[in-house]
């Protein structure tokens, strides 16, 4: 009893106070001129002792996805950093949206007097970059070692299939960075179709569609890259229990990923 009186003055005596502290973004580019000058003398400090050849890496990504003007603006603020010593500034970027951005913002001025030398994008971007390194794209085999690397992540055994992994380079070839994002979509779908195919009540027969994943995923792919054509897909399984033929779709990009999964089929799509 004594025991419980104490706590409970002690709970009476104590009061909690939150307090939130929130720091103004900066507005003004000598704001962030300073605060940078801050972090790389604060690096440098911690760098004492240690290898003179350490260097301050900054990596900058998605700068070709923002607007032409912002685009610009951004390059030219980092331009403004790029000679700091003890630093080294890394850059991913489409090399091609980069020169459209820069065309975009800089032709016009460049073109108001006739006779004017026109701006040149890559003569820019030589002078603004001391290295480039361009990344290849994917080779097949390697796009497809890749997806099946990450089906195998999933720790989900019927993914665990070169079919599956075919179906979906098939459809993101040109585009692997959605590639992940897209396995994650069918892992969804698979485990939702895995609890309606159990349980003392099932809804679907069993393995009706986590048995044939590859299709699962090439039906997933048509739902969300197809959508003008997916309508036309599913009535024509439903009544013919076949594909759509060429003549019925005009798309090509459709007509292309049909041809290269011909083989992935189902019984019964419903």
């Amino acid at each position: 009893f004594v025991a419980t009186l104490l706590v409970w003055l002690l709970q009476q005596a104590m009061t909690t106070e939150t307090i939130t502290m929130a720091t103004d973004r900066l507005q003004d580019p000598h704001e962030f001129e300073v605060e940078f000058e801050k972090v790389v003398s604060e690096i440098s400090q911690r760098k004492q002792g240690k290898l003179s050849s350490e260097r301050l890496l900054v990596i900058i990504d998605n700068i070709d996805r923002a607007s032409h003007k912002k685009a610009v603006e951004l390059l030219s603020t980092i331009k403004t950093f790029l000679e700091k010593e003890g630093c080294v500034f890394l850059l991913a970027c489409d090399d091609e949206a980069i020169k459209k951005h820069l065309e975009s913002v800089y032709t016009p001025s460049t073109e108001t007097a006739k006779g004017d030398t026109p701006f040149d994008a890559d003569e820019f971007l030589r002078k603004f970059f001391n290295t480039f390194l361009v990344i290849p794209n994917f080779i097949d085999t390697e796009l497809q070692t890749y997806t099946e690397n990450l089906l195998t992540r999933t720790n989900v055994a019927e993914f665990d299939s070169t079919d599956v992994a075919y179906v979906i380079t098939s459809a993101f070839r040109n585009n692997p960075r959605q590639i992940k994002q897209f396995i994650n979509t069918l892992l969804a779908h698979f485990l939702l179709a895995q609890e309606r195919e159990g349980g003392s009540k099932p809804l679907l027969a069993p393995k009706a569609i986590t048995g044939n994943v590859s299709f699962l995923a090439k039906f997933l792919v048509i739902r969300q890259h197809f959508a003008n054509e997916f309508e036309t897909f599913c009535k024509s399984y439903l009544t013919t229990a076949k594909e759509v033929k060429d003549e019925d779709t005009k798309d090509d990009k459709f007509k292309n990923f049909l041809r290269a999964t011909k083989l992935i089929t189902t019984e019964d799509i419903r």
